[in-house]
């Protein structure tokens, strides 16, 4: 179900909240825009589930396509500082670009590194849990 669909089960009010809760506005702004009490913007976000699940699924949409236009971006930035590396006019610059190529590559690694070594430790519990917690 996505956050559209979400926030079709609201209130235009509660909608309205949503909308400045989603572009980082704080709860006082949102009741503002809602026109309704602080209190009530903190009510709808503790004990009104649809709420609540609204702007919890809005968030993580607009993280997700956040995250994959950085992604996208990436390979701008990449061809980038390989450019700025090859520059032979600008030494310095030669040297930030290949250190923040070197920099960035062995995080890849250490982060590719670890999410096998996650992947193996669930894949352990849940062998683990399938024959009786062993």
């Amino acid at each position: 179900m996505t956050a559209n669909i979400e926030a079709r089960k609201l209130s235009v009010k509660q909608q309205r909240a949503l909308e400045v809760l989603l572009v980082g506005g704080t709860d006082e702004q949102a009741a503002q825009a809602a026109q309704v009490s602080r209190q009530t913007i903190s009510k709808w976000r503790n004990h009104h589930p649809g709420f609540a699940d609204a702007l919890a699924l809005a968030r993580d949409e607009m993280l997700s396509r956040t995250s994959a236009r950085l992604h996208a971006a990436t390979t701008i930035a990449v061809r980038a500082l390989e450019e700025v590396a090859k520059d032979v006019r600008n030494p310095s610059a030669r040297v930030s670009a290949a250190k923040a190529i070197i920099e960035f590559s062995q995080k890849a690694l250490e982060l590719e590194e670890l999410e096998v070594r996650l992947t193996a430790l669930e894949e352990r519990l849940a062998e683990q849990k399938a024959h009786g917690g062993r």
